[in-house]
């Protein structure tokens, strides 16, 4: 199984979103939640980033440090 299809198996169970881009989409929110937070509360939401390839795994680490 590649990562596409491990993404939309995840998607087609309900365990997670569709990807979507937080520096160019923003992250989904209910309509709640964006009230909730425009209101001052701070919501946690869990992002899991796909490292495309083993260096950035790396060099993310590296300089989050």
């Amino acid at each position: 199984m590649n990562i596409k299809e491990w993404i939309q198996f995840g998607v087609s169970q309900g365990w997670c979103s569709e990807p979507a881009c937080e520096t160019h989409e923003g992250i989904p929110r209910t309509d709640a939640e964006e009230d909730a937070y425009q209101s001052g509360q701070d919501h946690c939401v869990h992002i899991v980033r796909i490292y495309l390839d083993i260096d950035l795994d790396e060099e993310l680490n590296d300089s989050h440090r």
